[in-house]
């Protein structure tokens, strides 16, 4: 992907000018030289900042056109989220900021673009963090095909009103007609269905493909759904057994 070969140029433009900063104090070391070489030295720092900042505005300039290609598709979000009709899942999505700095350049914060969709599991002990939460759930409405989505969201805690910004498109009963589960009973049914659902789909469908990127990658006309778990107030609710299906679901 374009994104990312221009952020590794411009990472190594700045490793490279770093080394050329370091050569020319080694030519010139600036508490030895007579006066005849500041010049010189002086000449030499200038063109090197000058090559660099030629090179890297020249890479942020296309990195910026790559970045509004990106929010076509991924648009920012506003009080209203867009859902669209999609076909396929992306290969790639917009995720939080990245700041990018040098001690010659004014620092630059742009989108993050990570692989869709998140390898690992999430987690944080730390109610302030859940905007990241929102945020993921948010993303993942606005880029998926709506048909294709499922979500599983558990909250012992607070007994549902943490999905409260959800309410408006779970009450909608064409695309997902779901409830946010609080006692143990929902939760260890959940849990074991979507454990064996994952085994299975294991044992069937992916077998011999790498994971469910690849085998939807070559199956865009039976696309297996993607399915989001969301907990909050873990351990709370939970039994032993739905404790055990869990750390298979995670494994």
């Amino acid at each position: 992907m374009k994104y990312f070969e221009i952020i590794t140029q411009i990472d190594k433009e700045f490793f490279n000018y770093d080394n050329a900063l370091q050569i020319i104090e080694d030519d010139y070391p600036e508490n030895q030289l007579p006066t005849d070489q500041y010049g010189e030295r002086k000449q030499r720092l200038q063109k090197t900042r000058r090559d660099l900042e030629a090179k890297v505005t020249k890479f942020f300039a296309t990195l910026d056109g790559e970045i509004k290609k990106l929010r076509l598709k991924q648009p920012h979000f506003n009080e209203n989220l867009q859902l669209q009709k999609r076909e396929i899942f992306p290969e790639y999505f917009i995720f939080g900021r990245i700041n990018i700095s040098h001690d010659l350049l004014k620092e630059k914060n742009i989108p993050r673009v990570i692989k869709f969709p998140l390898s690992t599991a999430q987690y944080s002990y730390n109610e302030t963090n859940l905007a990241f939460i929102y945020q993921y759930i948010l993303r993942v409405l606005q880029i998926s095909p709506l048909n294709k989505l499922d979500f599983i969201l558990i909250d012992p805690k607070t007994i549902g009103k943490s999905f409260n910004f959800l309410r408006p498109i779970l009450n909608n009963n064409f695309i997902y007609n779901q409830k946010i589960l609080t006692v143990t009973d929902e939760i260890d049914e959940a849990i074991k269905l979507l454990s064996s659902y994952l085994e299975n789909i294991l044992q069937k469908q992916l077998s011999g493909y790498k994971n469910w990127k690849d085998y939807n990658r070559d199956s865009k006309n039976a696309l297996l759904p993607l399915k989001v778990l969301v907990i909050n107030g873990y351990p709370n609710q939970f039994s032993s057994e739905a404790l055990l299906h869990l750390d298979r679901i995670i494994e």
